[in-house]
């Protein structure tokens, strides 16, 4: 007996937002050198995801994770790539009136503050001691909120690798100089009230987890040693992962209308430069690929990172 067919689901065809999103999505997702483009194509979709759960949650508020330590500068430095795509994110979510917080540890809180004085000093900075105490003690959820947090951010910031230890881009050891705030977003998404979202370019970095890790040994040079094991609920991998704050801000503008302006205002080339500009001279930040405290990111020039933030801007306002 012939049983009749299942009829066949017909694919749901993006919406025009959806599509600008996922324009967004593959233009930060260029490839510059790090090999990532397995990792950049399993991840397509997660900026809208993220951004449209975030633009819908009836009362948001947002902790934004970042800060890594480069070892071989001299002397050893924060990085200049995370704290300007961590400002942008945080000023536009304040802009709209939703709660915002950036932890970092100690090591990089000066960069962080100097960051974000660029652009909001209003926006309150945690920088957590290198220990495990200290981080148990500061839990994300704090009983005293105002607004009970619900979404986790986590932009260039390593995490635990298949080696143990989380590692930089040589493979190196961080555990020393780096704070466990992985720890936030291990617990199974049914354990907490927050939604998770990793930002990274090199796959040693907090929500690379999400993918198997064999793809980063074999494709990114020390990745076997530097995978990262922790995952997200979405996990955004970019050229550089600066690109993801404005990114995840320019999705937001083309989901919520009524925010757009107020997101848009401090999302400028000059804004871009500005904090970059204070990373570098008053956080002595430094480029992680030339190993130096100047206005680059990832050995790109802060031109390369304007025409970037132009294309964004391009594709949310056309």
């Amino acid at each position: 007996m012939n049983l009749p067919k299942e009829p066949e689901e017909t694919p749901v065809e993006p919406s025009p937002i959806q599509t600008k999103i996922n324009q967004i999505e593959q233009l930060i997702g260029k490839e510059v050198g790090r090999n990532t483009q397995r990792l950049v194509e399993a991840s397509r979709g997660s900026l809208y995801r993220f951004a449209q759960d975030l633009a819908n949650h009836p009362s948001p508020s947002v902790m934004i994770v970042t800060g890594f330590w480069i070892l071989r500068a001299q002397p050893p430095a924060p990085e200049t790539d995370g704290p300007v795509g961590a400002a942008h994110m945080a000023a536009a979510l304040a802009n709209v009136g939703i709660p915002v917080e950036v932890v970092t540890d100690v090591l990089c809180q000066e960069v962080m503050e100097a960051a974000l004085k660029a652009v909001n000093p209003h926006i309150p900075v945690t920088a957590l001691p290198i220990s495990e105490e200290a981080v148990q003690a500061f839990p994300p959820i704090q009983p005293q909120a105002i607004s009970p947090l619900s979404h986790l951010i986590a932009i260039e910031r390593v995490g635990p690798s298949i080696s143990g230890p989380p590692c930089n881009a040589m493979g190196m050891d961080l555990s020393q100089y780096t704070a466990p705030l992985h720890e936030w977003f291990m617990p199974p998404r049914d354990q907490r009230p927050y939604f998770t979202l990793g930002i990274g370019d090199g796959g040693n970095e907090i929500g690379m987890g999400k993918f198997p890790s064999t793809w980063i040994a074999e494709d990114v040079r020390n990745g076997e040693r530097l995978a990262c094991t922790v995952s997200c609920d979405e996990t955004v991998v970019c050229g550089v992962s600066n690109w993801g704050g404005p990114a995840l801000v320019g999705a937001l503008a083309l989901l919520r209308e009524g925010w757009k302006d107020a997101l848009l205002r401090q999302l400028t080339t000059e804004m871009d430069h500005h904090i970059l500009e204070a990373v570098v001279n008053q956080g002595k930040a430094v480029d992680s690929s030339l190993v130096q405290c100047v206005m680059s990111v990832d050995g790109l020039p802060w031109e390369a990172h304007a025409a970037m933030l132009e294309e964004i801007l391009r594709i949310v306002k056309e």
